[in-house]
C-alpha cells in the first residue's frame, strides 16, 4: 500500500477510534449513573445533556487557543490522554456519586428536584473528560485541515468518527461491558484514548509545527451569524427529535439502556452515512442551494417520523414477529422501529 494512502487513512482510523471511545463511555456511564440517579432513562437523558454541554464548553473555551497553536497534535494527543485518565477515575468515583445521589434524592423527591440532581451530578462528574472531548474537535479541525482537497474533508472525518461511535456504542453495550465489567471497560476505552494518542504524535502531529496550515475559503461576513444561528436551530431540533423519539418509543421498549443504544446506532448510522455520502458527491460551490436542499428533505423526514410515532408499538409487533421473537426479535423490532422513526 502506497505511503502516501496510508499517512491518509491514519486520521480517518483514528477518529473511528476516537468516536468508539466516546460513546462506549457513553453507554458505561449510562448504567453505572443509573443505580443512584434511580431509572435507566433517567440517566440516559442526563449523561446524553451532560455530553453535550461539556462539549459544547471544551469546543467553545479553547477553540481559540488551538486554532492559533502551531502544534494541535500535541493540543489533540493531550486531550485524548486526559479523556482516558478521567474516565479510570470516574470508574472509581460514580459509585461514590451514586450513594451521594441516594441521599440528596431522598425517599420521596419533587420531581424538580429529582431532575436537578439527576442532571447536575453527571454534569460535574463527567466534566473534565467531556470538556476535554469537546476542545478535540477544533484540534481535529486543525490538525488535519492540510489533508483537506479543495478545502473539503469535514464530511468524510464525520463520517469516520460517527462510524466509530456506532461500533462503540453496539461493542460496549452488548458485548465488551456484559464481559469485562464496567471498571474493566472504562479502562480498555482509556486503553483506545491512548492509542489514538499515540497515533497522532506519531503520524499527522510529526513536523506539524514546520508545517503551513491549509485555510479553509470559508466566508466570515455578513452571513456568519446566519450560519451559526442555523447550526444552533438544527442542533436544538436534531437532539429534540432524538430525545422524543426515545421517550415516546422508552413506552413501547423494555426502557433500558439496550433499548437506548439500539436506537442511538441507528440514529448514529444514518448520520454517518450520510456525511460519507456528502463527502462523495456533494458539488462543490454551491453551498447554499445544497443547505436548503438538505434542511427541507430533513423537515420533510422529520414530519414523517413524527407521523409514524402513534404506531410504534405495532411496528415494534410487526418486526418482533418477522425475526421470529425471542431476544433476536426484540432486538429486531428495536432496530426496525429505530430506522423507521430515524
Amino acid at each position: 500500500m502506497p505511503k502516501k494512502i496510508i499517512q491518509q487513512a491514519i486520521p480517518f482510523c483514528i477518529l473511528f477510534l476516537s468516536g468508539f471511545a466516546g460513546l462506549g463511555y457513553e453507554m458505561v456511564w449510562t448504567r453505572m449513573l443509573s443505580v443512584g440517579l434511580g431509572h435507566e432513562i433517567i440517566a440516559v437523558l442526563a449523561v446524553v445533556s451532560a455530553f453535550f454541554c461539556g462539549m459544547s464548553l471544551g469546543a467553545w473555551r479553547l477553540d481559540g487557543v488551538v486554532s492559533r497553536s502551531r502544534r494541535p497534535g500535541r493540543w489533540y494527543a493531550g486531550l485524548e490522554l486526559i479523556i482516558g485518565v478521567w474516565s479510570m477515575i470516574s470508574g472509581a468515583v460514580i459509585p461514590w456519586a451514586d450513594r451521594l445521589a441516594g441521599r440528596l434524592t431522598g425517599v420521596d423527591p419533587s420531581m424538580a428536584r429529582h431532575w436537578f440532581i439527576a442532571f447536575m451530578l453527571p454534569f460535574f462528574l463527567l466534566l473534565p473528560a467531556t470538556f476535554a472531548m469537546g476542545a478535540t474537535l477544533p484540534a481535529m479541525e486543525r490538525l488535519f485541515s492540510r489533508l483537506r482537497q479543495d478545502g473539503w474533508s469535514v464530511g468524510g472525518l464525520y463520517a469516520a468518527n460517527t462510524f466509530g461511535a456506532v461500533a462503540g456504542t453496539l461493542l460496549t453495550t452488548f458485548l465488551i461491558a456484559p464481559s469485562l465489567g464496567f471498571r474493566l471497560t472504562a479502562g480498555l476505552l482509556a486503553g483506545v484514548n491512548g492509542l489514538c494518542a499515540i497515533g497522532a504524535l506519531l503520524g499527522p502531529a510529526r513536523g506539524e509545527s514546520e508545517r503551513t496550515p491549509v485555510v479553509a475559503e470559508i466566508s466570515h461576513g455578513q452571513e456568519t451569524p446566519r450560519v451559526m444561528g442555523t447550526l444552533l436551530a438544527t442542533g436544538f431540533l436534531g437532539i429534540g427529535y432524538e430525545v422524543l423519539v426515545v421517550r415516546v418509543v422508552s413506552q413501547v421498549l423494555e426502557n433500558t439502556v439496550y433499548s437506548f443504544a439500539s436506537l442511538l446506532s441507528v440514529y448514529l448510522l444514518g448520520t454517518a452515512a450520510g456525511a460519507a455520502l456528502y463527502q462523495a458527491v456533494a458539488p462543490r460551490g454551491k453551498f447554499a442551494p445544497v443547505l436548503t436542499a438538505l434542511l427541507q428533505g430533513l423537515t420533510l423526514c422529520c414530519l414523517i417520523g413524527v407521523a409514524i410515532l402513534p404506531f410504534s408499538g405495532r411496528l415494534f409487533s410487526f418486526f418482533h414477529h418477522l425475526a421470529g421473537g425471542g431476544t433476536v426479535g426484540a432486538l429486531a423490532g428495536e432496530t426496525g422501529l429505530a430506522a423507521a422513526l430515524f
